[in-house]
């Protein structure tokens, strides 16, 4: 940019010549005005006013005069690399070394102005996007460049790494371009290069070219397609003067979890969990500093929901992060238990990634994962059938909404929750499988003796084929306590001792709630209760000693409303049957807290008292009855399962075994509707015919 004085007088027609360049006016003040001023801003001030200070270098009079941004013979004077007074940027300016030396030496250090200086540092001010509101002086300006230099540099070295720098290009820049110059004193008649030094406004403005300028340019391209363009004959500011991105890198934490290699959670105990940290730098350009990358390992016992913050004693690992490159990602190397652990029951894992500095600012990133162990817990059936649907009694309400759910493997041998042999259910059989260690040849596992009204989806846990609208009705139990039973009244303290009952029927009349203590029936006993009311168990039940065909013992109870079994009873013999009456009751709960013995255990609570309470198997070697059978002992996982599984594996949660001595033995005869009075000729183990 040359020696420039642009302005109109009315009713006359100026054309002024400035060395080397060339400005038709309009012919009226206010249209000059309105075609070199008006309609546009840059860096937040309008046309023709001052970028540092923001005084208007338009005058009717004297239009808008200025010289070049950077002139290497006014001070500081270096005009050592080529330059002139028309040749601003020298031809050896190709490259960001070259460019931020050029830079560097008119801007120099200490604040005070001088002319060079000052344009030194409306350039870099502008390409680092400050605004000209941001100041209030020339001096404020120059003191921000130099403070601001090194990320400056950054910046002009990260875009010409990137290719994003074009250090010479021949155009025309067309008229209406918005361009730049150092002002001069609006008040000046004439400003010269011989006289800028008197009528030196310390200050730069923006104007419109009134007519084309031949030129070479620089161009600095955006990553969002805008631009920086200077003027390499004047340094001139010129086009949109969009700010350059700058090198402010910006990192992010992460950590993710992997179970046995997979997906990542929930866990079962005993899996393989791993845990991985990365840092990634999301700047286009710069590279980090070196930051501090802190690992916090927060172990909780039982279910923990969202992202628990690390306690006092919580262990960490504080491990250096090196300067990462723009766009890559560094892989923090976590050891011990903060990177791989093995899983242990009822227990939610959690590791925390913090990062700092993140940022230029000294911002912090930070990261949690969290993996909770969970148990699946599963029921095994040996011996026998599982049916769900029935109702009670002559002409029953059968339930068409019925139910069998439990934790299956889905693929290969179908280990996990399952029947040896058949399952009945009028809606849905889920993750429950059939013909379990079943011989070879014989019907096929899981589906091979399921039978449902949702269909097959092995895929979905879905292994039932149609059963069709009903199943046969199971008795009436409740109705069957014979006239003229034993009565028993309200036991001693602990409970009552089943096994001191007499053979046949009795019927407890002591009122509300009854709590059976553990209790060892022996050869001979055949006993049958009849309950109106809930029954808590609270001790094994079992058939003890040795007996022969003839004395096997026998137990059934027949409760009228629940019956909840102790969390620390660990077998159960006999026949365990539940009904609805009056409309409630008719659930058999397979573990309770002792603190709360007649009460649904919640499923989710503070101290997680499901997990601890029920944690111990529970073995029924016999059968349960009832509208809803709620399964809800914790032991053992479905990792744990195995294709062979036998009723003493400690894996199931839940195991019944259903053999024949519980049919060989019937109870007597007028202790229900069941009469039996006949020995047995013969007794033959078939599998079912279906």
């Amino acid at each position: 940019m040359k020696i420039k004085k642009l302005f109109a007088s009315v009713g006359i027609l100026s054309l002024v010549l400035c060395i080397g360049c060339a400005s038709l006016l309009p012919s009226s003040a206010s249209a000059s005005f309105a075609s070199l001023c008006s309609g546009f801003s840059r860096l937040n001030r309008p046309g023709c006013f001052g970028y540092f200070a923001g005084q208007n270098f338009y005058s009717p009079t004297n239009g808008i005069q200025g010289q070049n941004i950077i002139d290497c013979t006014k001070a500081p004077s270096v005009c050592v690399g080529g330059e002139s007074i028309n040749n601003a940027i020298p031809a050896g300016v190709t490259n960001a070394a070259t460019f931020i030396s050029f830079m560097q030496g008119y801007l120099g250090s200490g604040t005070g102005y001088d002319y060079n200086k000052a344009g030194a540092a409306f350039v870099i001010d502008a390409m680092l996007g400050r605004w000209g509101t941001d100041y209030g002086s020339n001096v404020a300006g120059i003191a921000y460049a130099q403070a601001h230099f090194a990320q400056w540099a950054a910046a002009v070295s990260g875009y010409d790494s990137k290719g994003w720098v074009t250090w010479s290009l021949a155009t025309t820049l067309p008229p209406g371009t918005i361009n730049s110059l150092h002002a001069c004193w609006p008040s000046v008649p004439s400003c010269t290069p011989a006289n800028i030094s008197a009528h030196d406004s310390g200050d730069f403005a923006f104007f419109r070219n009134p007519s084309p300028e031949a030129s070479h340019v620089i161009i600095f391209r955006n990553p969002d397609g805008s631009t920086f363009e200077i003027r390499r004959e004047c340094a001139n500011l010129f086009g949109s003067i969009s700010p350059l991105a700058l090198p402010d890198y910006s990192l992010t934490a992460a950590v993710s979890a992997t179970v046995n290699g997979g997906g990542g959670g929930p866990a079962e105990p005993g899996d393989s969990v791993q845990f991985n940290y990365t840092v990634t730098n999301s700047a286009l350009y710069a590279a980090s500093n070196p930051a501090s990358c802190t690992i916090y390992a927060i172990n909780r016992a039982g279910y923990v929901s969202g992202s628990p913050p690390p306690g006092p004693g919580d262990p960490s690992q504080n491990l250096p992060c090196p300067p990462i490159a723009a766009g890559s990602q560094y892989t923090v190397p976590a050891t011990g238990t903060y990177a791989l652990l093995t899983a242990a029951a009822n227990t939610t894992y959690c590791r925390l990634l913090v990062v700092s500095p993140s940022n230029p600012a000294g911002a912090t990133s930070q990261f949690e994962v969290c993996v909770q162990v969970i148990s699946k817990p599963y029921v095994k059936v040996f011996g026998g059938d599982v049916s769900a649907g029935n109702g009670f009694g002559t002409g029953c309400t059968e339930d068409t909404n019925a139910a069998v759910v439990g934790w299956n493997k889905r693929v290969g041998s179908f280990a996990g929750a399952g029947t040896e042999y058949a399952a009945y259910v009028l809606n849905t059989l889920q993750d429950f499988g059939t013909a379990q260690n079943g011989a070879p040849g014989g019907a096929l596992t899981p589906t091979g003796l399921a039978f449902s009204n949702q269909g097959t989806s092995q895929a979905n846990g879905l292994y039932g084929t149609s059963i069709g609208p009903s199943l046969p009705c199971q008795l009436d139990y409740a109705s069957m306590a014979p006239a003229g039973d034993n009565k028993v009244g309200a036991p001693g303290p602990g409970g009552l001792d089943i096994s001191t009952l007499p053979n046949g029927a009795s019927t407890y009349t002591g009122g509300g709630n009854l709590t059976i203590k553990s209790s060892t029936l022996g050869a001979g006993q055949n006993i049958v209760l009849y309950v109106n009311g809930n029954v808590y168990i609270n001790g094994n039940v079992l058939y003890g000693g040795s007996w022969t065909v003839d004395q096997i013992p026998n137990l059934q109870l027949v409760v009228s409303g629940n019956i909840y079994v102790g969390g620390a009873v660990s077998e159960l013999d006999g026949n365990y049957i539940a009904q609805a009456s009056g409309g409630a009751g008719g659930t058999i709960y397979t573990c309770t807290d002792a603190a709360s013995p007649f009460t649904a255990i919640p499923l989710t609570s503070p101290g997680n008292t499901i997990y601890n309470t029920c944690s111990a198997k529970l073995t029924v070697n016999g059968s349960f009855t009832a509208q809803q059978v709620e399964l809800l002992r914790t032991n053992g996982t479905l990792a744990q399962s195995s294709p062979a599984e036998s009723s003493g594996s400690n894996a199931a949660a839940e195991s019944f075994s259903y053999n024949p001595s519980l049919w060989i033995a019937q109870p007597q005869a007028g202790s229900s509707s069941i009469p039996t009075t006949d020995d047995y000729d013969s007794i033959v183990s078939l599998p079912p015919v279906l």
